[in-house]
């Protein structure tokens, strides 16, 4: 009897596990059947679409959101060079242009909002998911109209600011150059959506780069260092900054901008088998108008490492210097 029983719960046992086995592979084939089941009619006209595959449905949907964001980015780096390079064209400023292709970038880069996952379903034959993301074109129209016109008004207010000295005006011409790289992204989104993308604007943008040029051209720095190593520090930051195609002058009484910089050198303590020295420099560099406006204040640290104490004390010197002269110039250029 007992022998009866124990066969009898094996099979039980073995009949429940099947059970449940055949059971989740059946939910499995359901839910794919059901994604399947889901597969819709889309307008085209309502929204703008990309498809993406996987072997995951998360997958699938990352990368036909990924394809949406790759149709903006291409398209936004193409106009907006081609946009740059007709209002650029007779600056011959390099540094200018560095300046504008980094900010078409960075422009370039930012993600789309607003994106929906407007269908999916899976082929049992490949074994495969597809997914479907859109953009609905007129919710997205009101948001970037909203963004350009704001956009607009914060450049003509930066244009309109009556600056203290040319080192002040640089310096808004470079955010509105900025913002203005931002608002020809939008229009080229707009553009892309199948709307018109031009907005309405109150100034000229060939004149702010004009202006930015000619203002840029006429700065002369003066570099004012004191400390520890000076003259080394000061040579190397008077590199990062011609490097920029800033203007530099030996004649304090000539600059109508300078550069000081103060510096710090501390031995460190650190007992090593091999006797490698360690030093570290401390690098302060503020740039200042003519009229004494703090534009660009900074500090940097770097480590140096030598056999030589006096060669561990130039490397660090050198990496703080060139560190923070390279910082210190692209936030003005």
């Amino acid at each position: 009897m007992k022998t009866s029983f124990k066969i009898m719960t094996k099979n039980a046992f073995f009949v429940l596990f099947f059970l449940f086995f055949f059971i989740g592979c059946s939910n499995k084939n359901i839910q794919k059947d059901h994604i399947a089941a889901e597969k819709k009619t889309i307008s085209f006209s309502k929204y703008l679409t990309a498809a993406g595959t996987g072997k995951t449905l998360l997958a699938a949907k990352m990368q036909a959101k990924a394809e949406i964001g790759n149709i903006f980015k291409s398209q936004i780096v193409s106009s907006l060079r081609t946009r740059a390079e007709s209002v650029t064209s007779n600056s011959g400023e390099q540094s200018f242009s560095r300046t504008i292709e980094s900010d078409i970038k960075i422009a370039s880069s930012t993600s789309v909002r607003g994106l929906e996952i407007l269908d999916t379903h899976f082929d049992k034959k490949t074994d495969t998911y597809y997914a479907t993301a859109g953009l609905d074109r007129h919710k997205t129209k009101s948001i970037l109209d909203k963004e350009l016109n704001e956009l607009d008004s914060k450049i003509e207010s930066l244009l309109k600011v009556e600056a203290a000295s040319d080192m002040l005006r640089l310096l808004n011409l470079k955010k509105a150059s900025k913002l203005w790289v931002q608002r020809e992204a939008i229009s080229v989104k707009l553009k892309i959506l199948g709307f018109s993308g031009t907005g309405f604007v109150n100034y000229e943008i060939k004149d702010l780069f004009d202006e930015f040029i000619r203002i840029h051209s006429k700065i002369r720095l003066y570099i004012r260092a004191k400390g520890e190593k000076s003259d080394i520090v000061k040579e190397y930051i008077a590199q990062a900054f011609s490097k920029k195609g800033f203007v530099l002058t030996d004649y304090e009484q000539d600059a109508n901008a300078f550069i000081d910089v103060k510096t710090s050198i501390t031995k460190i303590e650190i007992k090593r088998e091999d006797n490698v020295k360690f030093a570290r420099s401390k690098v302060w560099l503020s740039i200042r108008d003519i009229f004494g406006n703090t534009i660009v204040d900074l500090v940097k640290k770097k480590r140096g490492a030598h056999k030589d104490y006096n060669e561990a004390v130039y490397a660090a010197i050198k990496k703080c210097s060139q560190a923070i002269g390279e910082q210190g110039a692209g936030l003005i250029e």
